[in-house]
């Protein structure tokens, strides 16, 4: 089933820039994924720095410095720290936000 949706998928993507843009495009989500669950962990694991108004701010900056920052070509990686920490932060947040949601169910 997965060999046939690759082989798929590589027959409608057939130029090599197009195919480039998505790996780097599903690349770019994968860490994504993973820096928030990073986040998450962390924030489950140590209570160093409490996940509340501290960690908003601070996603709502990386956020604003993506999207402020222009993509040249040279600062790709810049862009990649902020969107990863910006990722990061969301996870921490979206934690305290279930966390308190699921204890009003109960």
């Amino acid at each position: 089933m997965i060999a046939c949706f690759v082989t798929s998928c590589s027959l409608c993507f057939r130029e090599e820039p197009v195919r480039q843009h998505l790996r780097n495009v599903y690349a770019s989500v994968a860490m994504s994924t993973v820096s928030a669950a990073m986040g998450v962990y962390v924030n489950i694991v140590t209570q160093i720095v409490s996940a509340g108004l501290l960690t908003l701010l601070g996603s709502l900056g990386l956020l604003l410095l993506l999207l402020t920052t222009p993509d040249n070509g040279k600062n790709r990686h810049v862009r990649l720290g902020y969107l990863l920490g910006f990722a990061f932060c969301v996870g921490r947040y979206c934690y305290q936000i279930y966390m308190s949601t699921s204890s009003q169910m109960i």
